[in-house]
C-alpha cells in the first residue's frame, strides 16, 4: 500500500509537500515504516504502543492518498 500512495504523486515534490502536512507523529511513524522499521521497532523507539503506531501509519496513508489524488486532479 505505501507504494500505491507514492505512485499517485506526479512528482517527488508533490509527495514531499503532502508529507509535510501530516501531524508530526504520523509523519515520523510513516517515514520510519517506509524506511523498513517494524511497528515493534517504531513503538520501542518512540514510546508509543504498537497499536498507536499502526493507527498513525494507517491515518497517514489515508491522508496522503486523499491529498495526492487531489493534487493529481488539480494538474
Amino acid at each position: 500500500m505505501p507504494e500505491d500512495v507514492v505512485a499517485l504523486a506526479n512528482s517527488t515534490a508533490d509527495a514531499r509537500l503532502v508529507l509535510d502536512t501530516l501531524p508530526p507523529t504520523q509523519r515520523l511513524h510513516l517515514t520510519w515504516h517506509l524506511d523498513g522499521y517494524t511497528n515493534t521497532e517504531i513503538a520501542s523507539q518512540t514510546g508509543k504502543t504498537e497499536a498507536a503506531v499502526r493507527k498513525n501509519i494507517s491515518r497517514a496513508l489515508t491522508t496522503l492518498s486523499l491529498k495526492l489524488k487531489a493534487v493529481s486532479h488539480d494538474q
